[in-house]
């Protein structure tokens, strides 16, 4: 058994020990709340990499990863920009308001 199958029957096995700890404990547990979301979002991971398989959406999700970087680079240069306006104005300003 490869690896791939290995992770895809633990993966349905959490997912069925979820649902019926989640059924079970009348759906007012956190822990089981927490367990539910963590399983769906490996179940939907599943599917992305499902979706590498197929042509069309491996280059869609190449070009994302490409992207990916430089958007990364701008919104933390643009952090960095509102993060130093931001203390030049609690120096300026700061105390003024009350």
């Amino acid at each position: 058994m490869n690896k791939g199958h290995t992770t895809e029957i633990v993966v349905q096995v959490l997912a069925i020990a979820a649902y019926v700890n989640y059924n079970k404990l009348n759906k007012s547990n956190a822990l089981s709340l927490n367990l539910m979301n963590v399983i769906i979002l490996f179940r939907l991971s599943r599917f992305v990499s499902i979706l590498t398989e197929v042509y069309t959406y491996k280059i869609i999700l190449e070009t994302m990863n490409r992207f990916a970087l430089p958007f990364w680079t701008l919104n933390l240069s643009l952090y960095m920009i509102f993060y130093i306006f931001a203390y030049i104005g609690m120096i300026i300003f700061g105390g003024m308001l009350t």
